[in-house]
């Protein structure tokens, strides 16, 4: 936890953090990002969910180092119901040879899947969250 004072204050203001997961958030904006590795034939899932009030971006690129590979890019805005899709999801770029990407628009989370088929791929996902409210307190569970 990072504390500074506005000029001329004498209360100190909580003005960024960093997250024992790795996220940093600079009060009401949080970033992440990541490696992985999925193996041949095996599909990596990425889960989104808590976005509230929020404008999300969320990017993500994985190879073989050679021909085949998936990435994409995809913008979330608006708020996250169990009940209710109160949120947009635009796919500004999804694009795959020989891997593929599995894109699902759920009321409460947003899943990015990846399939490596034919070999091992390697890899990094990045999110970015804002929001009313701390960092849109978004979360990525992954399996």
């Amino acid at each position: 936890t990072f504390n500074t004072t506005a000029d001329g204050a004498a209360t100190l203001t909580e003005r960024m953090r960093i997250h024992n997961d790795g996220i940093v958030q600079h009060m009401k904006h949080k970033t992440y990002v990541d490696s992985h590795s999925i193996g041949s034939g095996a599909t990596k899932t990425f889960t989104f969910s808590g976005a509230g009030y929020a404008n999300v971006i969320i990017r993500w690129g994985f190879s073989d180092g050679n021909a085949r590979r998936a990435g994409g890019m995809v913008v979330l805005t608006g708020h996250m119901w169990s009940s209710a899709t109160g949120y947009d999801a635009t796919v500004v770029h999804n694009s795959a040879t020989t891997f593929s990407n599995s894109l699902t628009k759920n009321d409460a989370n947003y899943v990015v899947a990846v399939t490596a088929s034919g070999g091992a791929a390697y890899g990094s996902i990045m999110w970015e969250a804002t929001g009313w409210t701390d960092g849109a307190s978004l979360t990525m569970a992954v399996s």
